[in-house]
């Protein structure tokens, strides 16, 4: 080890700090992000990439826990292919790199590591994958399964709507207007890290275009009305245990849904009605585009 800190010194001039770890230089470049990023959907941007390098995701083992004095090019391109392999974009590949150079970066500028292995590490090559659409007849088989109001109204919702999923998933009662018969897309649904720990939250949506009143079909108005009912029947049952944040896609305490559960979940469904394994809930937007089209 003293030869390493000498040959270190030598190269640099320079020793870094041992116990600093990854995730504390990550967590520095978020709480004081350069002056230029001034917009909360570039601060979201980086604490999405923040998690998927730190935390790791989809079987992904992150590099939170690593010193930032024993990381090597090997660790950030095992991440990195991990991300690939797990069907994650060329984008966010770019993204959650970008973060751990700009983090390191930083803590090359305070004395706190000699070089940025991240700079070395090379990008692979991420796995395209073209969006489908269901079929009418996938859709039936669908909803042909014995499902929960939750998900019947889910499903038909998504379909017949094209919200995204965290728009389903940040729903609020407030925005369906049973009387006018519109659907009201405000706000949606994000995993936010705060003081160290992860909590979903409601946001504004990006852009005042991504703001929208649709029309509620028919079929929305009535598994909407269903699921209504069976949640005003919970809140009774549950009494003080219920936590109502009025979402209409909520958990059976009222809480609201992680993104990732509801995603495996919709895919063991696909599974169930024997449509394939390979579809993603995103996609249910692309089924209201093709359905319109149709």
């Amino acid at each position: 080890l003293l030869d390493q800190l000498r040959d270190e010194y030598r190269k640099s001039g320079t020793v870094g700090r041992r116990d600093v770890t990854i995730r504390q230089v990550v967590d520095d470049f978020l709480n004081h992000p350069p002056s230029r990023v001034r917009s909360d959907i570039t601060r979201q941007v980086n604490r999405d990439a923040a998690i998927r390098i730190c935390d790791g995701t989809r079987g992904v083992r992150g590099l939170g826990s690593t010193p930032i004095a024993r990381l090597t090019v090997g660790d950030v391109e095992r991440v990195l292919h991990g991300l690939a392999r797990a069907s994650y974009s060329a984008r966010a590949l770019s993204q959650s790199r970008s973060v751990l150079r700009r983090a390191i970066r930083r803590a090359e500028r305070n004395g706190q590591v000699s070089r940025n292995v991240a700079d070395l590490a090379e990008l692979p090559a991420a796995v395209t994958r073209k969006s489908k659409a269901l079929t009418e007849a996938q859709v039936r088989a669908l909803l042909a399964l014995k499902l929960s109001p939750w998900w019947r109204a889910f499903i038909v919702t998504a379909v017949m709507t094209g919200l995204r999923p965290g728009e389903l998933l940040g729903l609020r009662w407030e925005d369906v207007d049973f009387g006018a018969g519109v659907i009201r897309v405000r706000v949606s649904l994000k995993r936010v890290r705060v003081n160290g720990d992860y909590e979903l939250q409601l946001r504004e949506l990006k852009t005042d275009r991504s703001k929208r009143t649709m029309t509620m079909a028919a079929p929305v108005r009535g598994v909407l009305t269903v699921l209504r009912r069976g949640q005003a029947a919970d809140r009774l049952r549950l009494g003080e245990h219920y936590q109502d944040h009025g979402l209409v896609f909520c958990g059976p305490e009222g809480k609201p849904r992680h993104n990732q559960g509801v995603r495996d979940h919709y895919r063991r469904l696909c599974v169930r009605a024997g449509i394939g394994t390979d579809w993603q809930l995103r996609e249910t937007r692309h089924t209201f585009i093709s359905q319109l089209s149709d």
